[in-house]
């Protein structure tokens, strides 16, 4: 019996196919976003992951029944976090693929295609952190792995991310302090916070900001 997880696995596999990323396949960025948020919350693997090419050797490099119940909604979360933006993916889908946990985190860092405005897609990013603090790793892991990509690739949307970067700062340390405990309840809000804070010293180095 497949495992939420392995549900995500499938269904973002199938979805990216054939899609890039910079110079590399779109299943590339999903798999160092899913090794930031791994390496953020300290989740256990029994080896190194693989290319994310292949669902299958995927699933053999992670150790199922040590995370699954526990941080399985967070790590299904970084691999789908784009899939309602870029498919035709809708959260309704994802929660009755992978349960309510996971569903919320992907919406909590999705901005509604119909906000054209950058105030607007700001605002309503800080809204939904707001609402579900347990995305700020994931977040914060994303624009990590697409700002590493631009100093990479010299593009110039890293000049946009420098900016806005004060804002999501500002917006993810006040929404994870915020995490009640009754927020948390695979994860202990201590992990989630300590996560965040990790990924902000990294995305403060990345882009030579001081606070």
């Amino acid at each position: 019996m497949k495992s939420p997880f392995h549900h995500a696995v499938d269904l973002a596999w199938r979805k990216h196919q054939g899609k890039t990323w910079g110079a590399h396949p779109y299943t590339e960025h999903i798999l160092r976003v899913l090794n930031v948020v791994h390496r953020a919350l300290d989740t256990s693997f029994v080896g190194p992951l693989l290319r994310f090419d292949e669902a299958t050797p995927l699933r053999e490099a992670l150790d199922f029944d040590t995370f699954s119940e526990r941080v399985g909604p967070y790590l299904s979360a970084a691999v789908l976090h784009d899939v309602p933006e870029d498919t035709d993916v809708t959260f309704d889908q994802i929660r009755a693929l992978c349960g309510p946990v996971t569903a919320q985190i992907v919406e909590a860092v999705t901005t509604p295609a119909s906000l054209g405005n950058r105030a607007k897609r700001a605002e309503a990013l800080r809204l939904q952190l707001r609402a579900c603090p347990e995305a700020v790793p994931l977040k914060l892991a994303d624009v990590l792995v697409n700002a590493d990509l631009c100093w990479e690739t010299r593009h110039s949307l890293l000049f946009s991310y420098r900016k806005n970067w004060p804002a999501l700062r500002s917006v993810s340390q006040d929404a994870i302090l915020s995490l009640p405990p009754s927020m948390s309840p695979l994860l202990r809000p201590l992990t989630l916070e300590h996560g965040a804070k990790r990924l902000v010293r990294e995305l403060d180095q990345q882009l030579h900001w001081r606070p």
